[in-house]
């Protein structure tokens, strides 16, 4: 939205529902001043949705025979023929996609309704202004998505005599910050994601990754090159840290450069160069 909000001849509108807990602390904080008091979907020259937004504009509405509709796509969700997301595939829509994986996995579904991009997610501006964070800490654990696995980690490598930041839910520049100063940074995704961002911020922000394994990070995670790729148990993961600490500086060096790159490879200038033909299209 940022992005499209920043290109010539374009204007972005954001409707909250009655029961948000309003911009504050959310994505659309920077959007403020942009927020609709009524929802007014036919005053739009192009509809944006993402995820459950298409509740919004119900079927009986028929608006996408009307409006163009660009549907965002995050997740792996929308091909599992038990979830809302698989049942909106069929209503008409330009798909973006952030990642091949998720492309692949809708398109096997046969039942998209319109043309199907992928455009990879990309580092956000906020990420580059926390690069030049001093690193004071040894090892952070990302604990939102599997605090019980970061905790047991966590217990297992402080009697080591290892310095521990478990980071858990907090507000956007907290986290980045924290990621920052630290040295090597575990995180734990879910196995099924549609593009994990956090590793990917983590090679942004001068970082030794580690990583397990889950479909979101396979585009750009490559094990001993840019990241350290474990199995996905505590006992490897484990390993795998403590290797993480031993890498002699000139491989450690070599990681971290290519990790840059690769962070530096997804930046939202490669979005802006796939979507503004896109939206031009749709006009």
């Amino acid at each position: 939205m940022r992005i499209i909000s920043q290109l010539p001849g374009f204007e972005v509108a954001i409707y909250l529902t009655p029961d948000s807990h309003g911009v504050d602390g959310s994505p659309w904080a920077d959007f403020a001043d942009r927020t609709l008091l009524e929802w007014s979907p036919e005053q739009a020259d192009i509809l944006f949705v993402a995820g459950m937004d298409w509740m919004a504009l119900p079927r009986q509405s028929a608006i996408e025979a009307r409006k163009p509709v660009l549907n965002l796509i995050q997740g792996l969700g929308h091909a599992d023929s038990q979830s809302s997301l698989f049942q909106a595939l069929d209503r008409k829509a330009v798909r973006i996609c952030v990642s091949e994986a998720v492309a692949e996995a809708v398109l096997k579904t046969r039942r998209c309704n319109g043309p199907v991009f992928t455009i990879r997610n990309a580092l956000a501006p906020d990420v580059s202004r926390q690069q030049s964070v001093e690193k004071t800490v040894r090892v952070a654990i990302i604990a939102a998505k599997q605090p019980v696995l970061a905790t047991q980690i966590a217990d297992t490598l402080r009697p080591l005599g290892i310095d521990v930041d478990l980071i858990e839910a907090c507000d956007r520049s907290t986290f980045l910050h924290r990621l920052a100063r630290s040295e090597i940074a575990v995180f734990l995704p879910f196995e099924r994601e549609g593009f994990y961002l956090p590793a990917l911020e983590g090679m942004g922000l001068g970082c030794v990754v580690v990583c397990p394994d889950c479909i979101g990070s396979r585009s750009y995670c490559r094990a001993g090159v840019n990241s350290i790729v474990p199995e996905y148990s505590a006992a490897d993961i484990v390993e795998a840290t403590i290797a993480a600490m031993r890498i002699a500086s000139p491989a450690r060096q070599s990681m971290l450069a290519a990790a840059r790159d690769t962070a530096d490879h997804h930046s939202e200038r490669q979005i802006e160069e796939r979507l503004v033909p896109l939206l031009n299209g749709m006009l």
